[in-house]
């Protein structure tokens, strides 16, 4: 491969201080794996900023979206960019308004869901096939979470694509039967493009508690492994497990124990704004599901403090440099930490990702391999990627 970089080291997890909680002492002492090491690198030559979509499942080719060219990248595992398209614009196959992140379908195909519907595209570009949407899809929001994409299932016969939240809700966030009709997921037909919606909130979930909730504090965060689905709520730290096959019942309930978590909260309905759409991206909770071999990774983000929030909030009205140098100095200093999980519903180990990773960009591979990019380099603009394979070590 091309300047493959020889690093192996393994960084190793810090014991927690003296002031910390005492369940996130015994969490840490419980530990099977509280390290990585990275096994191998691909560079790529490029200017700009390309972020790692997924993996191809042959583990030999590399998505990337290039958000200002508005582009997809195919790299190969010698760093290669083997081929580049863009269906944004007035083109008569453009997959529109994205509704998840783009993925390999297979080893030679690209699957984009927008809002005109599934776009199957070769790795040249070419159309190869589109599922038109018989409903049309109620999308409240696009988060670019890298493996937060569709993923294809069969029930009964008949091949689907699993979803986020796309089916209409005929209440809106300030009424409680909002969190009542919600459903979680969407199944699309690949035959009739009609969406289902599926899994509801679970009857005592912190979603009832009368408060009012944005779009990015109740983000189903899914993945299905064995035929189960995974599910973690962005703003609810409680692992839910489904059966993939209908009526979908819950075969687990756990209880997360996030580590340093600043739990997201609602706010009363007389404080709420009925006609606000807010994005939340900084709040603490899970941010990704993946599978790396046998086991369950969750990747989660620890939030911001509410009293940092408080102090840089105003400020964004009086003095926007001020509080973006705040907001900046602070976020350095919160972790995100991977929490790894058996298919039994067993914890087996939590530890820092290193902040020499880029945090987002975070993919695991069923043959027990995970996918992370180098962090930006805050002093220079660098005119490459590198992109790393590693994995997981026991204590």
């Amino acid at each position: 491969m091309k300047q493959i970089i020889a690093i192996s080291f393994l960084i190793m997890l810090v014991s927690a201080c003296g002031d910390s909680k005492l369940e996130e002492k015994s969490a840490i002492n419980q530990n099977v794996y509280t390290s990585i090491e990275i096994i191998d690198s691909v560079r790529i030559e490029y200017l700009g900023e390309a972020k790692l979509w997924d993996v191809s499942p042959d583990d030999s080719k590399l998505l990337f979206r290039d958000w200002q060219r508005e582009e997809f990248l195919i790299v190969n595992r010698e760093g290669d960019i083997i081929s580049s398209f863009s269906k944004e614009g007035d083109v008569m196959d453009s997959h529109g308004y994205l509704i998840m992140t783009a993925s390999f379908w297979d080893n030679e195909t690209i699957l984009a869901g927008g809002l005109k519907g599934l776009f199957f595209y070769s790795l040249e570009g070419e159309m190869l096939r589109k599922v038109n949407f018989a409903d049309i899809p109620e999308v409240q929001m696009f988060y670019s979470s890298p493996g937060f994409h569709f993923q294809q299932v069969q029930l009964d016969m008949v091949a689907y694509v699993l979803g986020g939240a796309l089916t209409p809700n005929a209440f809106t966030k300030m009424d409680p039967e909002y969190y009542k009709e919600r459903k979680s997921l969407s199944l699309i037909d690949l035959d009739s493009g009609r969406i289902e919606g599926l899994v509801n909130l679970e009857p005592d979930s912190r979603y009832f508690d009368g408060k009012v909730y944005e779009e990015s504090h109740v983000l189903s965060y899914f993945k299905v492994v064995d035929d189960k689905i995974w599910v973690v709520h962005a703003g609810d730290p409680r692992l839910l497990i489904y059966e993939l096959e209908r009526p979908h019942g819950k075969v687990m309930d756990i209880p997360l124990n996030l580590i340093g978590l600043e739990l997201p909260q609602g706010i009363s309905p007389q404080e709420a704004d009925p006609n606000s759409w807010v994005m939340d991206g900084g709040i603490g909770g899970v941010k990704a599901i993946q599978q790396i071999g046998d086991k369950i990774a969750l990747l989660y983000y620890q939030g911001m403090k509410k009293e940092i929030e408080d102090e840089i909030d105003p400020l964004w009205e009086t003095d926007r440099d001020k509080a973006l140098e705040l907001f900046n100095a602070a976020k350095k200093k919160i972790d995100f930490r991977v929490q790894i999980w058996t298919k039994e519903g067993a914890f087996e180990g939590d530890f820092i990702l290193p902040k020499s990773f880029s945090s987002y960009e975070f993919i695991g591979t069923s043959e027990e391999f995970i996918w992370l990019v180098k962090a930006p380099n805050e002093e220079e603009e660098e005119e490459f990627i590198t992109v790393y394979k590693v994995k997981l070590t026991t204590n």
